[in-house]
């Protein structure tokens, strides 16, 4: 690489020669990194399932919770990696156009070389966060038979610890039907949901369900059935409801939703534990989408898995009930639907909008000129530029209004990151403009070659801009 620099001025060769020093350290880091975690990322695929491997443990995962407690740990990895070598395209990038722009050569290649390779960076960190899911939200996740049996031995000697009564359990099971989201917030579900009585019990508890985080919901007793000798009474409802829930679209489109339902016995006052029925899922396994219609309709979404799970939950009142018991720490149903966005069709419709900008933004630096010139044929005004740009900061403006109106967030959503960058981009277009057009100045950067610094490098300020983004985001 160094004879290259022996064809600039001497003026830039100090320049060059830090860049390429540059551009040997972040090559160095992004091999030692590569050292230390690509044979992580090897066991991942050859694991069968992407990001379904136990990094730490050297073993495949072989059930969610496993997959959830590993899962940011492999993304991390694969991010250092990715991340590594976005600063080694970066720095060779930088290193590369000075030394083509200021010795004079055509630099458009390595313009367009490189802005393609800040755009595959960026599609492949958001092609790997679609393979990690996380769930912050359950305490205690059920994945068998044995996950179960464990938990209802701990619940039984905790509830010898704090001197309350015996527990009694309630197998409970859940057979989604249909799921709609009908706003950021809200969502309505249709499902059967059963549970199972000793007839002996009955005189003493009641039979039935409540869901407290459901903002309205009908059922209907479906059936009553009784098992052989008449000692055990299944009975069933059908349920139509509209679950409440505050849904994280920081990540949209590329964004994973964790739906759940909340389950309270209607004795919630008392030591009565809801507890999945497993034995009515003959293959339970979160990773076959168990409890659900094999032929659900999610427009939009895809459907990666389901599970029941736990979350302890601590009140500050006895809601008026002198022996109440569940106030500190009391284990709650919950059954939980992974879902993840069909982030193509949203991704370019929310999109296309902004390309058309960035296009006729690009096509507005590349036609600037000196005016004085006796070639002139592209002649605009600093008046003329400012109305283009104002035009296309409206359109811009106008798309981010319609994605805002359409998801109802507090959050600052990924994509809207795009909308900001074009908004910098517009305002330094401008300046540019202003700046190449005002006479006696003398801005060497900006008139050096008829303006040609800021024309060749639009693309790779801006693909790399979004991969900077990107990778802060879904970090």
């Amino acid at each position: 690489m160094l004879h290259h620099i022996k064809n600039l001025p001497i003026k830039f060769r100090f320049q060059s020669n830090f860049l390429l020093i540059l551009t040997y350290i972040s090559l160095m880091v992004t091999a030692i990194i590569f050292v230390l975690d690509f044979p992580d990322v090897v066991k991942i695929w050859n694991s069968g399932l992407a990001g379904f491997f136990d990094v730490e443990n050297n073993e495949a995962i072989n059930n969610f919770e496993d997959l959830l407690r590993n899962s940011y740990l492999i993304k991390q990895r694969l991010f250092y990696l990715i991340g590594a070598l976005g600063s080694s395209v970066f720095f060779f990038a930088c290193y590369r156009l000075h030394k083509l722009i200021f010795a004079g050569d055509n630099a458009w290649p390595e313009s367009t070389l490189f802005s393609l390779a800040f755009v595959i960076l960026t599609a492949f960190l958001a092609y790997f966060t679609t393979f990690f899911v996380h769930n912050d939200d359950m305490d205690i996740i059920i994945d068998n038979q044995g996950d179960l049996d464990k938990f209802i031995a701990e619940r039984r000697a905790i509830s010898v610890k704090n001197n309350e009564p015996e527990p009694f359990f309630v197998p409970t099971g859940v057979f989604m039907q249909s799921i709609e989201f009908t706003s950021s917030y809200n969502c309505l579900v249709t499902f059967k949901i059963w549970q199972r009585y000793n007839v002996k019990d009955t005189s003493e508890v009641s039979m039935g369900f409540d869901l407290p985080e459901a903002q309205s919901y009908n059922t209907e007793e479906a059936y009553r059935k009784f098992n052989a000798d008449s000692s055990v009474m299944t009975i069933g409802w059908n349920v139509q409801a509209t679950i409440r829930e505050i849904f994280n679209f920081r990540l949209y489109p590329f964004d994973h939703q964790n739906l759940w339902m909340r389950f309270w016995h209607k004795d919630f006052d008392k030591n009565l534990i809801l507890i999945p029925d497993l034995p009515s899922y003959p293959n339970y396994n979160p990773f076959k989408k168990v409890g659900l219609e094999e032929d659900m309709v999610l427009p939009g979404w895809g459907i990666q898995g389901s599970y029941f799970g736990y979350r302890e939950n601590n009140y500050t009142t006895n809601f008026g009930i002198d022996d109440y018991v569940g106030l500190e720490r009391f284990p709650e149903l919950y059954f939980n639907v992974f879902v993840q966005r069909d982030f193509l069709s949203v991704f370019f419709s929310d999109l296309t909008p902004v390309i058309m900008v960035v296009v006729l933004l690009f096509i507005t630096v590349y036609v600037s000129h000196d005016e004085s010139t006796e070639t002139d044929f592209f002649k605009f005004s600093v008046m003329d530029i400012a109305g283009i740009i104002g035009t296309l900061i409206f359109v811009v403006i106008l798309a981010q209004i319609d994605l805002r109106s359409n998801l109802t967030t507090d959050t600052v959503l990924y994509i809207e990151y795009y909308y900001f960058v074009i908004y910098f981009l517009l305002f330094a277009v401008t300046v540019n403009y202003i700046l190449f057009q005002k006479k006696g100045l003398d801005w060497y950067l900006i008139e050096y070659r008829d303006n040609y610094i800021p024309k060749v490098t639009f693309f790779p300020l801006l693909t790399f801009l979004i991969f900077i983004v990107t990778i802060i985001q879904f970090f």
